[in-house]
């Protein structure tokens, strides 16, 4: 049902009973039609999510904003986590009028660098003028606000000029998130102003000829689920089931591709390792292995949930892995201890912990230094759970030099501004990896923050989406590629540092300001022509298979062509993933630094 309410998202929410199977409704299933009705389409697109554009108070990210905020910088050479009363402070002669909050003070902590005497002593007589207590940190302070609830892009409320800006571009395909918090902002309860907004949002996609694609957890939440102990606990699988079926009941005639979660191995890991996402916690491997393996097992439950609803069968229902890993420039006696701290560090992320489960039904996460410290084993009496494609996201991969600083197997380095070099190569490894669910694979996010050198984004651009050719023309089925991100947005523990947009965004502005950069030219110039071609390379592959040689399509090569990939390579790229030995010549070395070590191996 929808209603005629206009408000972005009404303080009073309608009840809306948890949906039936019968109540569902009744055109669904003459608008779908089979489970892949665009076999054969290639999708271009961009990626959007609305938390990280348009903030939401009802969301646990804005509470642990708020009132928890850890920090774990690795950017900066300093780091605090929490804050207490007598360290807020705040600085600048425009602020010094304003009393500090919170939110003030986790955005300037959260970019922390080494400041000079200087600019430490006027901070300091600043925050004394105030009346403020302040400790003298070794620290570069900011004056504009971080949170995205304060001062966003808002979608939310300008979603007709971005969708806009997306047709532009030339893309098909949109991928936006849907908020839990918004839809269900208490447990039970349904805003059907959220619905009918989510309505309004897929009307304008549809008449600017894209087709939108959803994600159910973009690492958002409502606050109430989290205080009932989230994904921690295997009490969340029939919430977040019912999550599932509302917004299937609500939106499943509007979406045909459907994911579960968005990186749940970066939310475990950035949650309970790294502490610089909620709950905010440090070093807890076993806590991360359990949410895990619990959020896979939401993923099992929401695909059966929806698979029993009216229409379906007829809607393709996945999740989006983000591929990660470590790996040593070269092999040899001197690497030796670099391949030990690449093994160890893509055990810290383990996404192939999800892998296996997803391939098996079987999950296991062990503890990077061993089983003998901890481990997490499951095995689902359901078996394998359905998944009917997967989501690859991918940035980066960190190739380890003799001396652990970041290097590249690339001919040129291109450093982006979170730290990570520009490898060519290593998103043609990722699907490579990702081919072994043997389900169609999207490119989910895929993307680089320059805020000045918009050469470095084209290189990017065009490089991925030289590798996305590669794939296809080599028989893997790749069926799309969506850019992170449209707009630049509030990334989460980076605030609005990283310029990832197509379109730049200033928090400190006014008005849905939206300047496009060089980097959008270089895409729209790729779109073009890219979902023809690709459409065509892969409606070739689907009739090579049929006759295809004895001994090519093997386990080890999924979806290679005679012509192009055979199972050698492809077993390569595998293991450049999976962090088994590989042998490689002739790399051209290029040093980023320490810290760009942090940023590759820890993209979050």
């Amino acid at each position: 049902m929808r209603t005629t309410s206009q408000s972005a998202h009404t303080t009073s929410p309608v009840v809306s009973a948890r949906p039936t199977i019968s109540d569902a409704p009744s055109d669904r299933d003459s608008q779908q039609q089979g489970l892949f009705p665009e076999s054969g389409r290639f999708l271009c697109g961009v990626a959007l999510s609305v938390f990280q554009n348009s903030g939401d108070d009802n969301a646990q990210w804005a509470h642990f904003q708020r009132n928890r905020f850890s920090w774990f910088s690795i950017r900066g050479k300093l780091t605090r986590q929490g804050l207490k009363e007598e360290d807020k402070l705040y600085t600048g002669a425009a602020q010094a009028d304003t009393p500090a909050t919170d939110h003030d003070i986790q955005d300037r902590v959260g970019k922390a660098d080494i400041a000079e005497e200087g600019q430490q002593q006027d901070a300091s007589k600043a925050s004394e003028q105030s009346g403020d207590t302040i400790k003298r940190y070794k620290v570069q302070l900011r004056t504009s606000p971080t949170l995205v609830a304060e001062h966003p892009a808002d979608f939310w409320n300008n979603y007709e000029t971005d969708i806009q800006l997306a047709a532009g571009l030339g893309c098909n395909s949109f991928r936006i998130s849907l908020e839990w918090s918004r839809v269900m902002p208490e447990q039970g309860v349904t805003d059907m102003a959220a619905v009918q907004r989510y309505h309004d949002i897929f009307d304008c996609i549809e008449r600017c000829g894209m087709v939108p694609n959803v994600t159910l957890h973009w690492w958002t939440h409502p606050e109430w689920f989290d205080k009932l102990g989230e994904f921690t606990t295997e009490d969340c699988i029939p919430l977040f089931e019912e999550w599932a079926q509302t917004a299937f009941y609500h939106f499943g005639h509007r979406v045909h591709l459907w994911a579960t979660f968005n990186e749940p191995e970066a939310c475990s890991l950035c949650g309970h390792v790294l502490g610089n996402h909620p709950p905010g916690r440090m070093f807890q491997f076993k806590a991360a292995g359990q949410k895990l393996l619990n959020m896979v097992r939401c993923h099992a439950a929401a695909y059966r949930a929806i698979k029993q609803m009216p229409g379906g069968e007829q809607c393709a229902v996945g999740i989006i892995l983000n591929t990660v890993w470590a790996e040593p420039r070269r092999t040899g006696a001197l690497f030796k201890h670099v391949e030990v701290l690449s093994n160890v560090l893509s055990r810290v992320w383990d996404i192939q912990a999800a892998m296996n489960y997803l391939l098996s039904g079987r999950y296991t996460y062990t503890h990077p230094l061993g089983k003998l410290v901890s481990h997490v084993y499951w095995d689902d009496p359901q078996g394998k759970p359905g998944c009917d494609w997967l989501g690859v996201n991918h940035y980066a991969r960190a190739v380890l030099d003799w001396n652990l600083s970041v290097s590249s197997k690339a001919s040129k380095v291109v450093l982006t501004d979170m730290g990570f070099p520009v490898e060519p190569h290593s998103l043609y490894m990722a699907v490579a990896w990702a081919s072994q669910l043997k389900v169609p694979m999207y490119i989910m996010e895929s993307g680089a923050p320059f805020d000045s050198d918009e050469n470095g984004r084209a290189e990017f651009i065009n490089s991925a989406l030289e590798q996305v050719k590669q794939a296809v023309n080599d028989g893997y089925d790749l069926r799309g590629y969506h850019y992170w991100t449209l707009l630049d947005d509030y990334e989460f523990n980076y605030g609005y540092d990283l310029k990832f947009g197509l379109y730049s965004w200033d928090p400190k502005g006014t008005g849905p300001q939206r300047t496009e950069r060089p980097g959008a030219k270089v895409l729209r110039q790729w779109y073009s022509g890219l979902a023809p071609q690709m459409q065509q390379a892969l409606r070739a592959h689907k009739n090579m298979h049929k006759t295809m040689p004895a001994g090519i399509r093997t386990k080890d090569c999924p979806t290679p062509t005679a012509q192009a990939c055979t199972p050698v390579r492809h077993r390569a790229a595998i293991r450049h993933v999976s962090r088994q030995p590989y042998s490689s010549s002739k790399l051209c070395r290029g040093q980023v630094g320490v810290s760009g070590l942090r940023q590759a191996a820890f993209i979050a």
